[in-house]
């Protein structure tokens, strides 16, 4: 099974009364959706952290630095594929945001490793 497509697909919205915390508060909450589909016609789905930030930032880094790296690889091989990723930010300063994509792919190998096994 070998990854054929990455995708992402934001949601924003303004809540009726807005989540805080100690922090902040979100008076826009965003949704950035991963979708990684397989040559078997099976996908994963993740969710990447963006409240509190821009959510283009993120979904750049899926898009243009992470979907081509992933296409043609396993999407069993979930540490590796989290390693490499995280290992790229070793000098160049996006550690916060590829964690943020890194964690979205991770979320959709695993919805597909659990569909994989009927779970």
């Amino acid at each position: 099974m070998n990854i054929t497509d990455l995708t992402t697909h934001l949601f924003s919205h303004q809540p009726e009364n807005p989540p805080r915390n100690a922090r902040t508060v979100w008076k826009t909450k965003h949704v950035l959706l991963v979708r990684i589909e397989t040559d078997t016609g099976l996908f994963g789905v993740g969710e990447a952290w963006v409240d509190g930030a821009d959510p283009s930032a993120v979904e750049a880094i899926l898009l243009k630095d992470v979907r081509p790296y992933l296409l043609g690889r396993d999407p069993f091989m979930t540490d590796a594929v989290f390693d490499a990723l995280i290992d790229t930010t070793v000098v160049s300063g996006k550690r916060g945001i590829m964690h943020a994509a890194a964690s979205a792919v991770d979320i959709a190998l695993w919805d597909i490793k659990g569909k994989a096994a009927n779970l």
